[in-house]
This record gives structure tokens, sequence and C-alpha cells, in this order.
């Protein structure tokens, strides 16, 4: 039983060794307009020793539309940036989320992106 244990720790730690994306956890725009649109954009890194697939991206509200998602495929140790927009709804403080699939992971990646509206 020992040795089936240290096994299957071995194959999940190889694992993650070959699958491992790193994105900007939380963004945060400051300052913005009500109703005026504000680029941003995610920073994506690829750790790992296979390419990674965006496979689909996902958000919190009709507020932020993705600009630009090229290149859907990430080569191994090399990285991309994802444009977005965001349209500020409300006034005060706002926090959204972005939720990134990558075909080879079971979960998603989210990033917070935070802002202060002003009229």
């Amino acid at each position: 039983m020992r040795y089936l244990s240290l096994i299957l720790l071995f194959i999940a730690s190889c694992q993650s060794e070959h699958l491992n994306v790193e994105l900007e956890p939380k963004i945060y725009l400051g300052k913005v307009k009500y109703g005026e649109p504000v680029d941003f954009r995610v920073k994506c890194k690829n750790n790992g020793e296979k390419d990674v697939i965006l496979d689909e991206v996902n958000v919190s509200c009709s507020c932020i539309r993705i600009i630009e998602k090229n290149p859907s495929k990430i080569q191994a140790h090399d990285s991309c940036t994802f444009y977005f927009q965001l349209l500020p709804e409300g006034i005060g403080y706002i926090e959204r989320s972005l939720e990134l699939h990558f075909k080879e992971f079971t979960e998603s990646h989210r990033v917070l992106v935070s802002a202060h509206v002003e009229n």
C-alpha cells in the first residue's frame, strides 16, 4: 500500500510539471468613468512542458467583452496576452470575473477584475 501511494504521488507530480499555466489573478483598473469603455489585458504564461489550448472564456457579466484572444494555442514556455474591454455599469467599487478554460485542465483559471466607477 505504501508503494502504491508513492507511485500515485509521483504520477501526480509529473503531470503537474507538464501542465502549468500562470495568469494574473487580480487586475485593478483604477478610477474609471461610468459608461466609458476601458481596455485591459490579461497576460498568460505557459510554464509547462506541453502546449495548452484556450477552449473557452466565460465572463461574469455582459459588461466585459473579448477583444482578442489570439493565439488560442500557447506553446510550452511561451506567453501571450488576451485583450478585453470593460463597459462600467453602476457607480462605486465593482468586481467582475473572467474564467479561462484550457482544454488540458479540468478546472478553469479565474481572473478578478476590479475598478472604482465614477460619474
